[in-house]
């Protein structure tokens, strides 16, 4: 209704779009600087005891993992404090390891930016789909279904 070509039946004459994207706070992600992000491997074994019904996960430690059939590890994330510990191990700070990319509604924008001018080459004919996967940024924030 709004982009009607009739001009009695519009409804407005100017149209405004809006795109909201959440940000994190400045604080916040100062102090992120400051937090160093050790990743620790936690290992867990499946298994199925005799007349259970489920199998069980159970955590193992690293030399046990030849004792059980099937055995899965996860990343486990601490947050270091100590500036020094932190430069010795080279531990990434939070804030490059999850924050520095923006958060999810940042690389969703460019993404979609980035579309928009593929699918502009596209329809002139100076370029085919294969490029558009190949310019698309992956969200490397914390998978919460392994976290």
């Amino acid at each position: 209704r709004i982009h009607r070509i009739d001009k009695d039946f519009q409804t407005h004459y100017e149209v405004k779009y809006f795109n909201m994207i959440s940000a994190y706070p400045e604080e916040f992600l100062d102090k992120m600087k400051n937090v160093w992000i050790k990743e620790v491997p936690d290992y867990y074994a499946i298994i199925k005891p005799k007349g259970a019904k489920k199998i069980q996960y159970i955590k193992i430690r690293e030399d046990e993992i030849n004792q059980y059939d099937k055995v899965f590890s996860e990343q486990s994330y601490f947050e270091v404090f100590d500036q020094n510990v932190a430069r010795d191990e080279k531990l990434p700070s939070a804030y490059d390891k999850w924050f520095k990319q923006g958060t999810f509604d940042h690389v969703h924008r460019q993404n979609l930016d980035t579309q928009k001018q593929i699918f502009h080459l596209i329809n002139d004919g100076i370029a085919n789909e294969s490029i558009l996967e190949e310019n698309q940024i992956k969200f490397k924030g914390v998978d919460l279904n392994t976290a």
